[in-house]
């Protein structure tokens, strides 16, 4: 009789394809244009929240601490934009942008990670954190392995 192997095979990882990356970063990038120019919804905002989120779940999931502190204070001006139902000032809107560029990383993330990053911050929402995800706030152990 033959001994079983005891090795784990997992399947490969690949990395997002294009099309997956302009699905999850075309929409909320456009809303955040139309933020700036003045036009601004609920959904416009939430759309520019959710893809902050994953970028800071990301950074959080990596260890990243310099990624998060962009990541932080763009979710801070979210929120504030969030709770008061407005559009982002110049100076907001240029905090924005510049964490937003640094989230368009996520073309370089696996399938897996990226699955990982979404389901955290689909857990740490439904937990009662309807805000961003905070990296200070976040528990690393919570991000399913």
């Amino acid at each position: 009789m033959r001994k079983s192997s005891k090795r784990v095979i997992r399947p490969p990882s690949t990395l997002i394809a294009p099309a997956q990356h302009d699905d999850l970063m075309l929409a909320p990038r456009l809303h955040l244009q139309m933020l700036l120019e003045g036009q601004h919804t609920a959904d416009y905002l939430h759309s520019v929240a959710g893809v902050l989120n994953i970028a800071a779940a990301l950074a959080q999931l990596h260890g990243h601490a310099q990624a998060q502190t962009p990541y932080s204070a763009a979710q801070a001006i979210m929120r504030a934009l969030i709770d008061a139902n407005r559009g982002p000032t110049t100076s907001e809107g240029a905090h924005l942008v510049a964490a937003f560029n640094a989230a368009n990383a996520l073309r370089r993330q696996t399938t897996h990670n990226l699955g990982r990053a979404i389901t955290y911050v689909d857990r740490m929402i439904s937990a009662g954190h309807a805000g961003a995800v905070a990296p200070e706030t976040a528990d690393p152990q919570g991000v399913p392995r």
